[in-house]
């Protein structure tokens, strides 16, 4: 109640914030989002009932995902008052949806316990088990069949809560791979004293009964002691095989499955001081370079300071919700929550206004990659796919030591594009399925398609247009939780265009 009483009032302070916004052509930019607010008072009744609540935030966030969620933070020259009040308004929709972390609990609650954390969390998603059930069990039996994500995520039907059944990760499916990276991140957290020793048992429970329950459920005869160790019983796809937990998996978790646990705590990133971007590099030359069609390898991008608060947040921050086939996600619309990153953002603009100018930055990510078993000599991570944006940076965070081949882990990048059809945002996702993995092999191969290898290294940037076809090279990184490969991506505009046939020249610059 503070929290949203300190919100409030700090955005009545400028109660009209599209009022102050050049028309950029956004649907947020020309939306009172104060109203919108304010209009959504019953998320803070207290007799309201936290269905009632989720779904007032939904409503609230609708304008902000819809239809091109990117512009919800800032398009070129966008001012830091829009900035700060749309970023705001996004991290209390992410508190509403995803819940409140501990560390912020704790303190506007300062005479609370971590039980009394962990009981309110309890609490509400009890809330939630039978209303979500209930609609589940509304589906048609050939609607949750599919591989590997359940059918559920493209469920049209719409009487049924889409933060319930679609988006990157429900509250209540979910991979024993996603499970172990979680009980992993709670043991740096509470290694780092951010969590408190309490939460060690949460941690315990998940992997010593819930994992080990859900391995035999997806396999009867598998007796699962951990990924370096499976029984014969295990089917190689168990980690990565997808299953809605049970009632009593959900309490032994206390409703904190895909919720917002821990969230990181950053230096300032005030705009116009600390820099984010390195200003050495040749930033002339990396435009031109771009412009030829070429790739382009970009070392030391980040500053020491950007560096460390943006690899802070991809390790404590509880976001990665979005479970895929050997890698997590943690997106900017659902949890990635970082003023280093969208500073990043803005200064790249400043500093390549030939290649960013009104160019929004449309997503950010995290990516964080399962380190296998012990007796797979590589990984792989995402296969061959475009992404529907108009430039592609992808920046690796991971220090070199713990890279085991540094020949590798990187990006492979192909001087190819997706057929003129697949540039139609309504076949894009369908190009990009990755049941389609083998036609697009396929098609590079009747294409002649040359590919570009940019390898892992921490600090390095790998940036090119994002329409051009590409995949996770192979890699071989430590054990341990800080050893696993991570990378940022950012994506700028709102659309796919090619200025020059790509050249699969690699250029670079340090």
């Amino acid at each position: 109640m503070i929290i949203l009483v300190l919100f409030l009032t700090l955005l009545c302070a400028h109660p009209d914030v599209s009022a102050q916004a050049p028309d950029r052509g956004s649907t947020v930019f020309n939306m009172d989002l104060t109203t919108i607010l304010l209009n959504n008072n019953e998320i803070t009744h207290e007799n309201s009932t936290y269905i009632q609540r989720i779904d007032a935030c939904f409503e609230l966030n609708r304008p902000l995902i819809e239809p091109s969620r990117g512009r919800a933070y800032f398009a070129m020259g966008a001012t830091d008052h829009e900035f700060t009040a749309l970023t705001n308004i996004r991290n209390y929709v992410t508190r509403c949806m995803r819940g409140t972390p501990y560390n912020e609990f704790m303190l506007h609650n300062p005479s609370a316990t971590t039980a009394d954390y962990l009981q309110s969390s309890l609490d509400e998603t009890e809330e939630l088990i039978a209303h979500y059930k209930r609609q589940l069990f509304e589906l048609k039996g050939d609607a949750i069949e599919g591989s590997p994500m359940p059918v559920i995520s493209r469920i049209d039907n719409g009487d049924l809560q889409p933060y319930y059944l679609r988006g990157r990760g429900n509250f209540w499916f979910t991979t024993i791979h996603q499970l172990e990276h979680h009980v992993e991140q709670i043991l740096h957290l509470v290694h780092k004293e951010l969590l408190p020793i309490e939460f060690l048992q949460y941690g315990m429970n998940i992997r010593y009964k819930i994992v080990p329950a859900i391995a035999q459920a997806l396999a009867k005869d598998c007796v699962y002691f951990g990924k370096k160790d499976r029984s014969e019983g295990c089917p190689d796809d168990i980690r990565v095989s997808y299953y809605m937990l049970d009632d009593w998996m959900i309490r032994e978790m206390y409703g904190l499955h895909n919720k917002l646990v821990y969230s990181a705590v950053e230096a300032p990133a005030v705009f116009g001081s600390a820099l984010a971007v390195n200003p050495e590099l040749d930033f002339e030359g990396i435009q031109d370079a771009y412009f030829r069609g070429d790739v382009l390898q970009i070392d030391n991008l980040l500053t020491p300071a950007a560096l460390y608060n943006i690899r802070k947040v991809a390790l404590e921050s509880t976001t990665f919700f979005d479970s895929k086939v050997g890698y997590l996600g943690s997106y900017m619309d659902d949890g990635l929550q970082s003023v280093w990153i969208m500073k990043l953002a803005r200064e790249l603009q400043e500093l390549m206004p030939r290649v960013l100018k009104d160019q929004a930055l449309r997503q950010a990510w995290f990516y964080k990659y399962d380190i296998g078993s012990e007796d797979e000599n590589y990984s792989r991570g995402i296969k061959v796919h475009a992404d529907l944006a108009r430039v592609n940076l992808n920046i690796w965070l991971t220090p070199d030591e713990a890279n085991l081949d540094p020949s590798s882990g990187g990006l492979l990048i192909y001087d190819t594009l997706p057929g003129s059809d697949e540039f139609e945002a309504s076949n894009f996702a369908d190009w990009n399925n990755w049941e389609n993995v083998n036609d697009m092999m396929t098609y590079l191969k009747e294409s002649d398609a040359k590919i570009t290898k940019v390898t892992n290294k921490q600090n390095r940037c790998a940036m090119f247009n994002s329409a051009l076809l590409h995949e996770t090279d192979q890699f071989k990184f430590k054990e341990g939780y800080e050893n696993r490969r991570i990378n940022l991506t950012l994506l700028f505009g709102l659309d796919t265009q090619v200025e020059e046939k790509p050249t699969g020249v690699l250029t670079k610059f340090e």
